[in-house]
């Protein structure tokens, strides 16, 4: 579409030459007076807001015109950033410049704008891809214009914020929006010298959980929490920062809806609306009762009721035969696997998690590099995929897999988006895929890319090993198919016959009924939450260990007695038997690992990597006082630290004087009391014991400092 304008209804004229628009700001904001919205409606070919260099017919606005503060690299402070606050006007709520949308926004979109303009407390849950960021930076638009609001803060999570950037730029030029990003130094002096200065500050969930202090007391006119399930663990430090935020009017955003799990909704609600639930009732409260007390708060659309325009999305599965190679791999490794479970009377669920891991990476490929799935793509797919313009998105939980995968398929220029990606990188890549079209292949880590992207520019998906829930493998595959997408999106899927791809797909398949009805699209579902105990050892053709020992005791005339609770004992005359119990212990941790001791030694980041299955894990947090931290513990956590990334797992290090006498290991419903780790290390007599007492790790973190901003003097190596 040429670019066209459609005067002020006062006038009513239409340039004759141009296609008329059908929409104007009254549209879009239905039912809502505009008395500063006067002027003339401008929308921008497509060419142009991407940069084209033919110049527009109307030039009356320019996207050039919009003032933004955005460094790329912070690196300290300097004599513009002392004084742009001081240079900068006050922000304002009235414009000389005419309203500009760089396209016409969708119905369901207008009806979203329109209800969040109108809600002071709100959770837009659509799906991904209808556009939410848009929706919200249109109806705080609104609002700036109408005098309602001045200054919002928009808390996302790091690889989106650059993309909220993007869209203030194109869908409100006018506001002046700035970043609170870099050192804490520069965080700090904008915290103190922009509120009031600008209409948008952007940051992150990690930045307002450091930045607690400097943000206390400063009231905001919105704050919009973007892919806010990441508040839903009401006991973090990061809900606890985001909940303290003062804003007069409160959005959350997310493509995750949360009304099945109660837990996650009234740690959410607590943002949103606080009040809604009251601690005590929190515990028992109906599911029913959830749900009508949020309604009035919520609004979710499904893409197939927004968008039944939207191309067809085509799911394939494509049955592979192991090469000999993987099948003698396979055999081997599940033959030497099983007898292991079989032998060990304390085999626990992650036990059976780590050789299944083994077994899907063995299908992906061969340790002699050999892969059924690769000669497939080689022979009949890549060519096809890729043809008359089209591309490919490549989806792996495991980076190791993409990254061979990139060797095999280098001829068709793939690009590799993975965790360990800066954010300048991950947007580098982003346009990149989307411009070049050399760039066939994007190959994707399935942790990495669960929000923030739009990979419109692909058409088909392919799914190298699965997932647990498909949910999560519907939301890579939604990079693709969203608003933007006019080609049918094709999805295949590869499972290796007569191997564990097989088992699990027979066994979600019968479990699809439930994933719709109760697990719907939460994003983070975990292997247990999926399968029951029985249904994961029954993989193997193994029971559980609990019903192995009551079928004993009813077969037997005497009963056997059970293990001791939870207890690890480490002796001497048994060699590694301190390592066993501590891998033992570390594999048992669901979602993080948390270890708290003083005297934490980096020797025993070893054993954190050897133990951990970031299938379970995302998040390794280590808390311990300075006197081990020498430059030798540094250098040796920074390597860990970047072999975590390439996992897909975080991990931090952090020091406090003195916190706890005891030492533990934490994980999700997981505290083991440990004994030092010196004892640990070297075998001695000694014992890990669970325990109900769970300290109050995340009060010392919060007071602890990273070792990376440490002052504490450290000794030689």
């Amino acid at each position: 579409m040429d670019v066209a304008t459609l005067e002020t209804p006062s006038t009513q004229r239409v340039r004759p030459d141009l296609l008329p628009i059908e929409f104007t700001i009254i549209d879009v904001l239905t039912g809502l007076d505009s008395p500063s919205a006067h002027g003339s409606l401008f929308i921008k070919d497509k060419q142009l807001v991407s940069g084209a260099t033919r110049e527009p017919r109307l030039s009356t606005v320019a996207l050039g015109q919009r003032k933004v503060y955005d460094p790329i690299e912070p690196k300290g402070l300097d004599l513009f950033e002392l004084l742009l606050p001081l240079l900068m006007p006050p922000a304002a709520t009235e414009f000389h410049d005419d309203l500009l949308f760089p396209s016409a926004l969708f119905p369901f979109q207008r009806t979203g704008v329109k209800w969040l303009f109108d809600h002071e407390s709100a959770l837009l849950a659509d799906d991904m891809g209808l556009g939410k960021t848009v929706q919200s930076i249109t109806a705080f638009r609104a609002l700036v214009r109408r005098s309602l609001a001045l200054q919002a803060l928009v808390v996302c999570p790091k690889s989106v914020l650059r993309t909220w950037m993007r869209e203030l730029e194109r869908w409100a030029p006018e506001l002046v929006a700035v970043r609170v990003d870099g050192n804490q130094a520069q965080r700090r002096l904008k915290w103190r010298a922009l509120v009031g200065k600008c209409h948008v500050l952007v940051t992150t969930y990690e930045t307002v959980r450091q930045d607690r202090e400097f943000i206390r007391g400063r009231v905001f006119d919105l704050v919009v929490a973007d892919e806010v399930q990441r508040i839903k663990n009401a006991n973090t430090a990061t809900s606890r920062a985001v909940r303290a935020l003062s804003g007069k009017r409160r959005w959350a955003l997310t493509g995750t809806p949360l009304e099945n799990s109660l837990d996650d909704v009234v740690s959410v609600f607590a943002f949103v609306r606080p009040g809604t639930f009251t601690t005590v009732e929190a515990k028992h409260i109906a599911a029913k009762t959830v749900r009508d007390r949020i309604r009035p708060y919520m609004l979710r659309r499904r893409k197939q009721e927004a968008l039944p325009q939207l191309p067809p999305k085509m799911v394939d599965t494509k049955w592979l035969e192991l090469t000999p190679a993987q099948r003698t791999a396979y055999d081997d490794a599940e033959v030497s696997g099983v007898s292991q479970l079989k032998s060990n009377s304390n085999v626990t669920i992650q036990h059976v998690l780590a050789l299944i891991q083994e077994l899907k990476q063995i299908c992906n490929f061969a340790p002699n590099g050999d892969s059924s799935k690769i000669e497939f793509m080689l022979e009949d797919y890549l060519e096809q995929a890729c043809s008359d313009s089209q591309k490919l998105l490549v989806v792996s939980q495991y980076v190791r897999t993409l990254e061979r995968i990139k060797k095999e398929v280098h001829a068709y220029n793939p690009l590799l988006f993975s965790g360990k990606l800066s954010s300048a990188q991950r947007e580098q890549i982003e346009t990149k895929f989307e411009t070049n079209e050399d760039n066939k292949v994007l190959l994707l880590s399935l942790r990495a890319g669960g929000v923030g992207l739009n990979l419109a520019r692909a058409n088909h998906v392919l799914h190298f090993d699965r997932w647990w829930n498909p949910a999560t493998e519907r939301q890579a595959e939604d990079r693709t198919h969203r608003i933007g997408q006019t080609r049918t999106v094709f999805v295949t899927r590869m499972i290796c016959e007569d191997t564990i791809e097989e088992r699990i797909e027979s066994l979600l398949e019968k479990k699809g009924a439930l994933f719709d009805e109760v697990i719907d699209d939460l994003a983070d579902v975990t292997p247990e939450r999926v399968m029951s105990e029985e249904e994961l050892f029954g993989l193997f053709g193994l029971k559980p260990p609990r019903r192995s020992r009551a079928e004993n005791t009813s077969t037997t005339t005497k009963p056997v007695a059970d293990p001791p609770p939870s207890a690890h004992v480490i002796r001497p005359e048994q060699p590694f038997s301190n390592v066993l119990n501590l891998r033992h212990v570390l594999r048992s941790c669901v979602d993080y690992i948390w270890w708290a001791d003083l005297h934490f030694a980096h020797r025993a980041l070893e054993e954190i990597y050897e133990a951990l299955d970031p299938a379970n894990v995302h998040q390794v947090r280590i808390l311990s006082g300075p006197a081990n931290v020498n430059d030798r513990a540094t250098r040796d956590f920074k390597r860990f630290r970047e072999e975590m990334q390439l996992r897909g797992v975080n991990a931090e290090w952090r020091v406090s004087e003195r916190f706890a006498h005891d030492r533990f290991i934490l994980g999700r419903g997981q505290c083991y009391n440990v004994p030092p780790i010196n004892s640990l290390l070297q075998g001695s007599y000694s014992e890990i014991l669970e325990t109900p007492n769970r300290p109050p790790f995340e009060h010392w973190w919060d007071e602890a400092t990273s070792i990376d901003d440490s002052s504490a003097t450290r000794g030689s190596a």
